[in-house]
């Protein structure tokens, strides 16, 4: 092969190289939006901040809170620190040259525990200042957790009311998620 090969196929390995890092950047980026914690502390739904928590509650208030969260903290930064570094190794393992399913199945499993084991910890805390509060202060705290809506949902309530939706469904060629969405029965039974 003559010499005015090689910077093509350095270009060449250069160009899968940095497409295996978009690959893995793209994983990583889809397990940390659908993470259990996504945008909070601990749960399938956003948790509030200890921050945030704190500003919601009256002044007189906060001490009693800072002594509940120091009595947790450790417990909730260990558990936190373990998560941490579960997502290193899986990040890690997709990033190695060699991939090995078990050692990342391994991986993955491990994680999952380690998530469960962090929300744990949060929620356990979190419980602890609920039966604090005094029932207005509950609902000031309940305010700060996000109602997440799912994505048909938003949707849904996008869409305009369509009052020919079940004749649509009963049509031959209509498809049975939209005999689904308008609540009949997408297999109309024989007779």
């Amino acid at each position: 092969m003559s010499t005015s090969g090689r910077p093509f196929r350095w270009l060449l390995l250069l160009s899968l190289a940095l497409n295996v890092a978009l690959v893995a950047t793209l994983i990583i980026a889809a397990v940390e939006r659908h993470r259990p914690d996504h945008g909070g502390h601990g749960g399938r739904f956003s948790l509030p901040s200890p921050r945030m928590l704190l500003s919601a509650l009256p002044e007189d208030r906060r001490a009693l809170i800072n002594e509940l969260y120091a009595e947790h903290r450790q417990h909730v930064r260990t558990a936190m620190r373990e998560r941490r570094q579960a997502r290193r190794e899986v990040r890690q393992l997709m990033l190695a040259s060699e991939f090995d399913r078990e050692r990342i199945d391994q991986a993955f499993a491990e994680l999952r525990a380690r998530d469960e084991k962090a929300a744990e910890a949060v929620q356990s805390m979190l419980i602890e200042v609920l039966s604090e509060l005094t029932p207005e202060e509950r609902v000031k705290v309940a305010e700060l957790v996000p109602q997440r809506r799912h994505r048909h949902q938003r949707e849904r309530e996008r869409e305009p009311e369509r009052s020919s939706a079940p004749a649509e469904a009963e049509s031959p060629d209509a498809s049975p998620a939209a005999a689904i969405e308008a609540g009949t029965d997408p297999e109309p039974s024989e007779q």
